[in-house]
């Protein structure tokens, strides 16, 4: 895959902190979660990727959707705003990926940012 796609960029999403998480999580999963950014880091420089950089949750929220509300609630928003810039998601997992990648793709070239802001919707 990164053979025909040739990313310069790597990017993971924080993982929550664990009291965010309270009867929906277990100590395992907090462990890998906070273990995977070694191995994801490891792979890219590996692979001759050296640009890898960490998304927070609440600053992706932020810049996609303009507030950063509880889950459930920014699941929604996140899937409307993907819809609305014409980005077919079938599920918030893709719809947080995207948001994730608008995110970075912003911060690399900031005139992207706009693009979220209802000013520059698209009719």
């Amino acid at each position: 895959m990164l053979a025909d796609f040739g990313p310069s960029t790597v990017v993971w999403e924080a993982p929550m902190p664990t009291s965010f998480n309270r009867g929906r999580s277990n100590v395992n999963t907090t462990t890998l979660l906070y273990g995977l950014p070694a191995v994801i880091g490891t792979c890219a420089y590996r692979c001759g990727l050296y640009d890898i950089r960490k998304a927070d949750t609440r600053d992706v929220r932020l810049h996609f959707i303009g507030c950063n509300p509880k889950r459930d609630r920014a699941k929604s928003m996140v899937m409307r705003q993907c819809r609305a810039m014409d980005w077919e998601v079938e599920d918030d997992n893709e719809a947080d990926a995207l948001a994730t990648w608008h995110y970075m793709c912003s911060l690399i070239r900031p005139q992207l940012a706009l693009v979220t802001t209802p000013l520059f919707a698209k009719a």
